[in-house]
């Protein structure tokens, strides 16, 4: 964006005979261009969500529409909570720098008028998850060669770019009510089937292959305290939706032989 500015000054000019003429004069005509505006720094995100131990992209492209060459580049990401950078996943157009650490930072080449250039690098988010959303923006340190006031140096933030960091972690919990037993005895299995990531489970499948020595009870599968006649873990059966923090309990009798 360039900003331009002129001065008017409006006046009366006395004449040699005591009488007055108006005058006016336009001043010439200044100009300051906005370098935030035609210095392009814009970040994207490869993944607008990402699961816990995933990792995602990031990109950040330089793009210099100034009338000036863009000097003395210095980048670096200080990334927020719930992920951190992969080392050795610095890319510049293309090109690996694998010492390149994005939170101390790294020079980049002069940027001369209508040339670009693209910075990107791997995040990994935590596991598991510290965060649900992630907001990460880049910092460029650079200078440009004013005409007027000479060498000016500016430091300016990328865009911000938010991700989603989700849990699809299902955990389950068996017990059974003896740690002895002789042939002949019943022993009772019970699985608390757990959802502790934050989304809905679907399509539960729930099996338990007993071993030798074993033999399953007929009609003894429970869901929640309800029995379900025919139902077998060893051909399987399912079970219902979890939501974020819910639990169903299965249990089943199994004969020692």
């Amino acid at each position: 964006m360039i900003i331009t500015n002129q001065s008017n000054v409006t006046f009366l000019s006395v004449l040699p005979g005591g009488g007055t003429v108006p005058g006016e004069q336009d001043s010439n005509i200044v100009t300051t261009e906005v370098i935030t505006t035609t210095f392009s720094k814009v970040k994207s995100t490869a993944d607008n969500f990402i699961r816990e131990g995933e990792n995602t992209t990031q990109s950040i492209t330089l793009t210099n529409n100034t009338s000036f060459i863009i000097k003395n580049m210095f980048f670096n990401d200080t990334l927020a909570a719930g992920a951190s950078h992969v080392a050795g996943t610095v890319m510049i157009d293309g090109v690996n720098y694998p010492t390149y650490d994005l939170i101390a930072g790294f020079n980049l080449p002069d940027l001369p008028q209508g040339a670009s250039t693209t910075i990107s690098y791997t995040l990994l988010a935590d596991n598991p998850k510290t965060q649900d959303t992630i907001d990460n923006f880049a910092t460029i340190n650079y200078s440009v060669d004013d005409p007027v006031s000479g060498t000016r140096n500016f430091t300016e933030n990328t865009n911000t770019v938010t991700f989603a960091v989700i849990s699809t972690r299902l955990d389950i919990v068996k017990s059974v009510d003896k740690a002895v037993a002789v042939s002949g005895e019943i022993l009772n299995y019970t699985s608390i089937i757990t959802n502790n990531g934050s989304q809905t489970a679907t399509n539960l499948v729930f099996s338990d292959v007993l071993e030798a020595g074993l033999t399953f009870v007929a009609n003894s599968v429970k869901i929640d305290g309800v029995t379900f006649p025919g139902y077998n873990p060893i051909t399987t059966f399912a079970l219902p939706n979890l939501n974020p923090g819910e639990s169903v309990r299965v249990d089943f009798q199994a004969l020692v032989i």
